[in-house]
């Protein structure tokens, strides 16, 4: 769906104002729907190189549809001291974080198999604070 606003201008000495107006555009010729089996994947295991500096990569054909994410995470925080003078700690985290697409057969040569992208994120935090009296 496209939406295009056009914003309203106002009356002048020698024209009338012109009231805002509102054009909604919808497409019926495009995939829809979650997991759609013609959605084009070919392109989930590739990433461009960025443009320039700020300007990030465009990436490549994957639809993408996310059919199923998880995540568990774990961690802990050790006080190191507690008195007077304030309290340490510190802590970690680990976090496992998985994403699984729906699978699409878009843009793949007959007879291939479809393509469902995978991703899987290992992440580690760790923390040293120190909070004042």
């Amino acid at each position: 769906m496209k939406i295009v606003t056009t914003p309203a201008i106002p009356a002048t000495t020698t024209s009338p104002a012109i009231p805002q107006t509102i054009t909604y555009t919808t497409a019926t010729n495009g995939i829809g729907g979650y997991g759609s089996r013609l959605a084009n994947n070919t392109g989930c295991s590739t990433e461009t190189a960025p443009a320039g500096t700020g300007t990030p990569g465009t990436g490549g054909t994957c639809a993408g549809d996310i059919r199923y994410i998880g995540e568990g995470t774990v961690g802990f925080w050790h006080k190191l001291y507690q008195g007077e003078k304030g309290r340490v700690q510190w802590g970690i985290t680990y976090s496992y974080l998985y994403k699984v697409g729906w699978s699409g057969s878009g843009g793949v040569v007959g007879g291939s198999p479809a393509i469902a992208p995978k991703a899987v994120d290992n992440m580690v935090w760790t923390s040293f604070r120190y909070y004042l009296p």
